[in-house]
């Protein structure tokens, strides 16, 4: 009978939350935490907040290009089966949002790209933002920019926290930009998503991206397009020159595209990691989706095991793309994850997506550390650097333990610039203080050791550790979850108890019918009920 709450993790992004003997007309509030890092790119700091869980297509079972409809799961994982609210009955989720900034330089520029902000005074890089209309419906996410004035962008920074003994460090280092004297002729898929989840906006956004994307191809160049839904069909049976025939019948091919079907991604993206990697030629699949599935981790395993050279580019669609899923594949693919929410975001996002596949990037990246006495173990995560595009920085979580030397020790970034080599070093004694770069580096930790489960590692050895990481820097994970339970007993024993699942909103621009089909009337009961 007390009050309690339970936050569990049921994929990297996808969280619930419980509450338990909630009075009758009583308030119940649960704080929850979380750190991130900023997403910067191309001179500008991105903040998103997820605001609604989409619902997710669940395949039913070995993939292959088919030809027909695929049956469903009979037993769907317990989070996808939340109920999803109709729009035509309204809104529900309502949130207030307030956005204290200290971006610690001037600034050019502040924007909120799906949202109205009240606030002013923020040039000098401080502000206390809110949202125009006090609440809004949780039905897309939030996503906040802002530009540093020209020249105050640091070229590297150092962050630091110790922690029972254990010194943790975040290390940022923006590259120079790219050699743009050689670039080599490419063969370049691009894979577009036609699923009933990217009907009505999400399917206009895509198609519009594609077309700027095909007039960026250059007459050296070599291209294809796949589409999927529950089928995979694709333009050609393979890559063709980009001349001016092929091209037209590309965009026609593209705009007579609509969106229905279930997301089989499987077969798309399996078909678009197939070709030969050419020495003298750039290999890159431009994945276009929302990426609205639940077999993330397969998807995963499946680029692990067949990008070879190839270079992976996710381009997010939509109000609340799968963000987990496309950063980790475009990580994998050594690629990038770009975000289009709106159509009249298209032309920008598609142009600075080409500027940095167009150019060589940052290759054959290494960290070495010099001036570290003996004892001292350093953990550093992601194990294998990416390659870098122009305007990303290299981001490293590192642990540290052992008698470390701050006033000797650096840490060296080298690799290659195009033909040229590069490198750039920074000391420990830079580092500045920071509260969470523990935890950020647990998690990094955390997502680590999952992977190394698609490479065959030990469940039992990794679930070990992944609990342990978890505990020990209070983290939610596939296997901790947070409980909170009050002293006082709040519901006499002998009173009723109801249960309720809360209804997600559907996102902002889907198409009821075209994700659920013939179960759209289920769906408003359930959410009736």
């Amino acid at each position: 009978g007390k009050r309690a709450a339970l936050i569990e993790q049921h994929r990297p992004n996808v969280f619930s939350t419980k509450v338990a003997n909630i009075g009758p007309k009583a308030t119940v509030t649960v704080e929850i935490t979380y750190l991130q890092n900023l997403r910067f790119n191309q001179d500008k700091f991105y903040l998103r907040f997820p605001m609604v869980v989409a619902p997710r297509y669940t395949p039913p079972g070995k993939a292959h290009i088919v030809k027909s409809t695929p049956k469903p799961r009979t037993k769907p994982d317990p989070w996808l089966d939340t109920p999803v609210l109709d729009p035509k009955l309204g809104k529900t989720n309502p949130v207030a949002l307030t956005v204290t900034l200290d971006a610690g330089v001037p600034l050019k520029s502040l924007k909120s790209l799906h949202h109205k902000l009240a606030g002013d005074g923020w040039k000098d890089g401080a502000a206390t933002l809110r949202l125009v209309d006090k609440t809004v419906s949780a039905n897309k996410d939030f996503e906040l920019t802002w530009t540093p004035k020209q020249g105050v962008v640091p070229a590297s920074a150092l962050f630091t926290e110790t922690i029972k003994g254990e010194t943790f460090y975040l290390l940022m280092i923006l590259p120079p930009r790219p050699d743009i004297r050689a670039v080599p002729p490419r063969d370049i898929v691009f894979v577009l998503d036609k699923s009933g989840s990217m009907a009505g906006k999400s399917i206009k956004q895509a198609r519009k991206a594609l077309h700027f994307a095909l007039d960026r191809l250059r007459p050296a160049d070599r291209f294809n397009i796949i589409r999927f839904s529950n089928v995979t069909d694709q333009l050609f049976n393979s890559v063709r020159p980009a001349n001016q025939f092929s091209l037209a019948h590309a965009k026609q091919y593209v705009t007579s595209t609509r969106a229905d079907g279930g997301t089989e991604i499987r077969p798309a993206l399996l078909h678009a990691l197939k070709g030969a990697d050419l020495p003298n030629r750039l290999r890159q699949v431009v994945f276009l989706t929302d990426g609205a599935i639940s077999n993330e981790d397969q998807l995963f395993k499946d680029i692990e095991q067949n990008i070879w050279a190839t270079r992976l580019y996710m381009v997010g669609i939509g109000s609340a793309p799968n963000s987990h899923f496309m950063r980790r594949a475009a990580e994998i693919g050594r690629g990038s994850f770009t975000y289009i929410a709106n159509l009249n975001n298209v032309a920008e996002k598609i142009r600075r997506l080409f500027l940095k596949i167009e150019r060589p990037a940052m290759i054959d990246l290494a960290a070495d550390w010099a001036g570290m006495s003996d004892g001292v173990r350093l953990t550093p995560y992601p194990k294998r650097l990416p390659d870098l595009h122009d305007g990303e920085p290299v981001m490293l979580a590192i642990r540290a333990t052992g008698p470390l030397p701050k006033d000797k020790a650096k840490l060296t970034l080298s690799g290659r610039r195009g033909r040229s080599p590069w490198s750039q070093s920074i000391s420990l004694a830079q580092a500045r203080p920071a509260v969470g770069i523990s935890t950020l580096w647990a998690r990094a930790r955390i997502t680590a050791l999952t992977g190394s489960l698609r490479q065959g590692a030990d469940r039992d050895g990794v679930k070990q550790a992944i609990t342990a990481t978890a505990l020990r820097h209070k983290l939610v994970s596939k296997y901790t979850s947070l409980v909170a339970v009050e002293k006082t007993v709040s519901r006499p024993t002998d009173d009723p108890l109801f249960k309720r699942k809360l209804p997600l909103n559907l996102p902002d621009g889907w198409v009821t019918r075209k994700v659920f089909g013939g179960a759209a009337d289920q769906m408003q009961y359930k959410a009736r009920a």
